[in-house]
Formats: structure tokens, C-alpha cells, sequence
């Protein structure tokens, strides 16, 4: 058994967060903000903006991944819990906003 296996997931909309709960008791939770969601373009790609009812059909998926399915986004856990939201150019844009 591994003590860290995410067991559920749910979105809270009260402040805006997906929080994962694990095996072992413990959980973690991300602002929705610092998730990059996007939709594919014909020139790349354009941000989306979900609403709460929209985000609040998150389910876990593979046993180590967040997936919306209605928005086409998905999330590995082990990159949420090392701080990566996104490509590197999100990442970047997130970076410089808290410098």
C-alpha cells in the first residue's frame, strides 16, 4: 500500500482550490488561478475560464492525475505537488507576477 496514493479529489469553491486527499490521511490543494487551462487553437493556444460548476466535475484519474473531462484538462499530481502548473511559459508568467 502506498501511504501517499490520492484517494479523491474536489474542487472548493469557496476559495477557489482543488484539494486531493491521500491514502495516509493528509491532502493538498492548489488555487485554480495557478493552473494553466487552455483550449487548442488554430494559432496555439487560448486560456479558458471555468466556472465553479464547471470545476466542480474534477475527478482523480490513473490513480495519479486530476482530470476535468468536460474542459479537456488534465494534471499530474507529482507536478501540482512540485509547484508545476503549466508549460514552461506559464510557468515563467506565474514566476515573474511574484517577483
Amino acid at each position: 500500500m502506498h501511504l501517499n496514493k490520492a484517494t479523491s479529489v474536489e474542487y472548493n469553491k469557496n476559495d477557489r482550490t482543488v484539494v486531493v486527499f491521500f491514502a495516509d490521511g493528509s491532502q493538498a490543494s492548489w488555487p485554480v488561478r495557478l493552473l494553466e487551462m487552455t483550449e487548442r487553437t488554430e494559432t496555439g493556444y487560448a486560456p479558458i475560464t471555468p466556472s465553479d460548476d464547471e470545476l466542480a466535475n474534477v475527478e482523480l484519474f490513473g490513480g495519479d492525475s486530476i482530470l476535468w473531462d468536460e474542459l479537456g484538462q488534465i494534471f499530474r499530481i507529482e507536478d501540482l505537488q512540485n509547484h508545476v502548473c503549466g508549460r514552461k511559459a506559464w510557468m515563467e508568467s506565474l514566476a515573474a507576477t511574484i517577483s
